[in-house]
């Protein structure tokens, strides 16, 4: 499929020439047309585009160029800073707004309201289109503010900022995602440093009462270690999902750290009951403890399925404890200026 039929007639070409003069003064003659047929992703990225319209939608135009700006960001060799290209990519989309600027001063009155009516325009234009295309912009027009004299024009959906946090952010997850799990296996390697036995009380209550009788350990050295590592282990991870989420994620709502503090401890249930349970501990001979060869010490799948299930629902109430006292944290920083 041709970028052509990808973006309903709408592909940017209007911006090529610009680009390449950009990277051109930036990279050299060669290296910056190099760049620019490279473009990393950018045919995926438009196939992986919902229908914005095309030339029926008055904002498809700046979704499409947004996508181009993207996957052209990709292919540049030094990854520059945002600030370092934030005045080209103004004046790659700006620019009709630049233009306009020399005519009107929305210091005068008169222009300021001529503005608000073209924003109510656009607005009633742009809120019909998203009947047709809900994955476009959608935008809202305030009253015209006659005692200050200000037209508030504002977008609550931006298909360019989604696609950035789809195409970046998810990444990122999954990196949070693979620390999270790590840390918990390191907690686990850690408590059986010395050995499976250290670890007793991961085990079923038939291999617990077996070692005692074998002189393996005693029923108080299995509570003492528990007591000793549950707190910590649970201290640990909440704190770290607190860190991810509150400050590295910057969850600055409820809804964002709930969801995401959900996504953490859910990835981690069933984490411990596959990878931990049944592939680390079911396949490792470190967790086979001697005398103890003929007792079932791994859950089968039916019992790990069942009881990740009842933990999922578990975790559902955890979320929101996690949620709140990331709420809290931010409450507190935010007082102390730091956030």
């Amino acid at each position: 499929m041709t970028f052509e039929e990808i973006t309903n007639g709408l592909y940017p070409k209007k911006y090529n020439d610009k680009i390449i003069e950009w990277l051109k003064n930036r990279y050299g003659n060669d290296e910056g047309e190099k760049i620019f047929e490279e473009k990393k992703n950018f045919h995926s990225y438009y196939e992986d585009l919902p229908d914005y319209g095309g030339k029926k939608n008055g904002h498809a135009m700046a979704i499409y160029g947004g996508v181009l700006v993207f996957a052209l960001y990709r292919s540049l060799p030094d990854h520059p800073e945002i600030e370092e290209i934030q005045d080209f990519i103004q004046s790659l989309f700006m620019e009709p707004f630049v233009k306009l600027g020399k005519f009107f001063d929305l210091n005068k009155k008169m222009h300021m309201r001529l503005i608000d009516m073209v924003f109510h325009r656009v607005g009633e234009r742009d809120r019909k289109d998203i009947l047709s295309y809900p994955d476009g912009f959608v935008n809202i027009s305030e009253p015209y503010d006659r005692s200050n004299q200000i037209s508030r024009y504002a977008f609550t959906k931006c298909p360019n900022a989604d696609f950035a946090k789809k195409h970046d952010l998810l990444m990122k997850y999954v990196i949070e995602l693979l620390l999270f799990c790590a840390v918990f296996t390191l907690m686990v390697k850690y408590v059986v440093r010395a050995g499976a036995v250290d670890g007793l009380f991961f085990y079923p209550k038939e291999v617990q009462k077996r070692a005692i009788e074998i002189g393996l350990s005693d029923q108080e050295t299995i509570n003492r270690k528990k007591k000793e590592f549950m707190p910590m282990f649970f201290l640990i991870m909440t704190i770290l999902l607190i860190v991810i989420v509150g400050i590295i994620n910057n969850a600055d709502n409820y809804k964002t750290a709930y969801l995401q503090s959900l996504l953490f401890l859910e990835v981690m249930n069933w984490y411990d009951g596959i990878v931990i349970d049944k592939i680390w501990v079911g396949n490792d001979p470190f967790w086979l403890l001697p005398g103890t060869e003929d007792l079932p010490y791994v859950q089968t799948w039916k019992q790990v399925i069942k009881k990740r299930i009842i933990l999922s629902f578990i975790w559902i109430f955890g979320a929101a404890l996690s949620a709140a006292l990331i709420m809290l944290l931010r409450l507190f920083l935010n007082k102390l200026n730091v956030i």
